[in-house]
């Protein structure tokens, strides 16, 4: 089974490619746009449904901890 690569970006920055590991970590707020293979252009965390309980877990605001450290 082929793993998904994820570019990152925040702002104007692009970071990436990233596994979902990788990429979990780099997330802070769920507000950040990501792009994988099949998506048709950026979007936000939050409205990707392999992404939607994480994102509800996180504040609008920004926090010291990334949110998917929460879940643990």
């Amino acid at each position: 089974m082929e793993k998904k690569i994820y570019i990152l970006k925040n702002r104007k920055r692009i970071a990436g490619p990233y596994n979902v590991e990788t990429l979990l970590q780099k997330l802070n707020s769920g507000n950040e746009l990501i792009w994988y293979q099949g998506l048709t252009d950026w979007t936000k965390v939050s409205l990707i449904d392999s992404f939607k309980d994480l994102a509800k877990a996180c504040p609008s605001t920004k926090i010291k901890t990334p949110f998917w450290k929460q879940l643990i």
